[in-house]
This record gives C-alpha cells, sequence and structure tokens, in this order.
C-alpha cells in the first residue's frame, strides 16, 4: 500500500509541475502578443 501511494504522490507531483511549465509558456507568449500588439 505505501509503494502504491508514493507512486500515486509522485504522478500527482509530476501532473502539477507539467500544468505549472504550460501556464507559464501560456503566460509568456500571451505577454509577447500584448507586446506585439502594443509597439506594431
Amino acid at each position: 500500500m505505501g509503494f502504491e501511494g508514493s507512486g500515486i504522490e509522485t504522478k500527482l507531483q509530476q501532473e502539477t509541475e507539467a500544468r505549472k511549465r504550460i501556464e507559464q509558456m501560456l503566460q509568456v507568449s500571451c505577454n509577447l502578443l500584448y507586446y506585439f500588439c502594443w509597439t506594431s
């Protein structure tokens, strides 16, 4: 049971890290779009 629990925890951790990375990428691309829209 302990082994399964740790496996689930690591999986959840990987999912949350991936989600954070995706959110950061979206934020960066949105900032770039705003920058290009305002400067053009």
